[in-house]
């Protein structure tokens, strides 16, 4: 007897970081329109500032949830032998990683250019998984027109 591939499992943590990334989105959104950082501080002072903005510390807790989400994506979609999942989770995990890294350096920096890694890489991640649901949307579709179609009356 064949293992049925568990892809609805993986659809459904697909929607799950699609629902985060939109999450984390916001809250990045939030902290570049209501957070100020102070000028010419030292690398210390601006992490310390970081973590008492509450925007800013919640997008980095979740950016750093994000990151494990995806790492356990791949993981799951490895498991499971789906090659649509193990590339799309791949290619957004890189995505996450690359903005996880570009806020690291922002934030000591204050250079619009890692900010700028953040939003594109914010954005590969997104469509990435975004993806993944629409090539896999009609495995879960199928068995139940299946099912429909065997009772039909006649």
């Amino acid at each position: 007897m064949k293992k049925k591939h568990n892809s609805e499992g993986l659809r459904n943590q697909g929607v799950g970081m699609i629902i985060v990334l939109a999450i984390e989105y916001l809250l990045g959104m939030a902290t570049t329109s209501f957070v100020q950082f102070p000028e010419n501080k030292p690398e210390g002072q601006l992490w310390a500032f970081a973590w008492k903005q509450f925007p800013l510390a919640a997008h980095i807790i979740i950016g750093g949830l994000l990151l494990v989400g995806a790492i356990v994506f791949i993981l799951r979609s490895v498991m499971e032998r789906n090659k649509t999942w193990i590339i799309a989770s791949s290619i957004a995990t890189v995505g996450i990683f690359l903005a996880v890294f570009g806020g690291s350096k922002f934030i000591p920096t204050q250079q619009d250019s890692f900010s700028f890694i953040m939003a594109f890489s914010f954005l590969l991640s997104f469509l990435a998984y975004g993806w993944g649901l629409y090539i896999t949307k009609d495995s879960s579709n199928t068995s139940l027109l299946k099912k429909i179609s065997a009772h039909k009356v006649a």
